[in-house]
């Protein structure tokens, strides 16, 4: 049997109502099937898992945990050379793993891939209400670009957005287990740093929309969960921003900057929904080093720092506004 060149890793915890349709984009794709592997990990039952089994799905249980301890058990039971990553509420295109095996073949240094998404709704229809570009950064204006992580590695922090838009080389992965263990959020921007925390490589950012992100009542994206997703944000992201530091530090200290920078930048968005005071010199490091390289490296322009600039000068809330331009947080 030919051993899997992708492992392809679906996470679910206590969310059933997408996971069927999830798995299913996988197990769909036109890539020759011994060619990839599925490996779920969830902490529920279903009526489904005796045919996934039958199907070659590898079902891995964990009754609790964060979803750093669920993506480390998964990433240890890989047998694939490179890792993809998809949510249980997101889908794959059909030919997503079939681009993803083209690419890491066609260059041995590869180590982090990140493809463009499409927004779609409850019933995977396109959200076309939000206007959002199918790849959040790529140099020089080109559809798909290579660029060497020490010369643009914040080109990899700019585009770590959903997990489920992530491939990364296992050994890479694997080799920062025992800090993945310690995220209890935040696992794309992990990923990203993970993949900063090698010496050599090359990352692709690719334009290819392959995968369906989507938007619903009870993800990160909803607006009806802006007040409890920055309770989390308060909760959550210095445990996993000090974490991702001391990784950075330990390994060859590349990419600090970019993420000082995005850290920042999520205070700034925290802050800007609340209508709290952003302090000059906050904003002054986020422009330097997030919203210029996203224009120079991306030709993108941050809206989100004219929202911070409103939120500073007249104090008021910019969620409002947020609506009004179809931002998606």
């Amino acid at each position: 049997m030919i051993r899997p060149y992708i492992s392809v890793i679906i996470t679910a915890y206590n969310r059933k109502q997408f996971l069927k349709e999830a798995v299913e984009s996988v197990l769909s794709q036109t890539l020759n099937k011994e060619l990839y592997e599925i490996i779920l990990i969830k902490n529920f039952e279903t009526r489904y898992d005796r045919q996934w089994a039958k199907k070659g799905v590898k079902l891995l249980f964990r009754p609790s945990g964060t979803v750093g301890a669920f993506l480390n058990d998964a990433i240890n039971a890989a047998q694939g050379e490179v890792v993809s990553f998809l949510d249980d509420d997101d889908l794959f295109d059909r030919h997503k793993l079939d681009k993803i095996y083209r690419n890491f073949c066609q260059d041995p240094n590869l180590i982090y891939y990140y493809n463009g998404r499409e927004y779609i709704d409850d019933s995977s229809n396109p959200v076309r209400e939000i206007k959002i570009s199918q790849s959040l950064a790529n140099p020089k204006g080109s559809k798909e670009s290579s660029t060497s992580k020490s010369s643009s590695y914040r080109i990899i922090l700019l585009n770590c957005f959903n997990i489920s838009c992530i491939s990364i080389r296992r050994d890479v992965a694997f080799s920062r287990l025992k800090w993945l263990k310690r995220m209890p959020t935040m696992q794309d921007t992990f990923m990203g740093c993970a993949a900063l925390s090698v010496l050599n490589g090359s990352a692709l950012i690719s334009a290819d929309t392959l995968t369906g992100y989507r938007i619903h009542k009870s993800n990160t994206s909803s607006f009806s969960n802006i007040s409890s997703m920055n309770k989390r944000i308060h909760t959550y992201t210095n445990k996993c921003y000090r974490t991702m530091r001391r990784m950075l530090e330990e390994s060859n200290g590349q990419g600090l900057s970019a993420l000082d920078a995005l850290m920042c930048r999520m205070k700034i968005d925290n802050q800007v929904l609340n209508a709290k005071q952003i302090k000059a010199g906050q904003l002054l490091g986020y422009i330097m080093n997030y919203s210029l390289p996203l224009l120079f490296y991306c030709r993108k322009i941050d809206r989100f720092l004219f929202l911070a600039a409103f939120s500073y000068a007249f104090k008021k809330s910019g969620q409002s506004v947020l609506k009004r331009l179809e931002l998606s947080w």
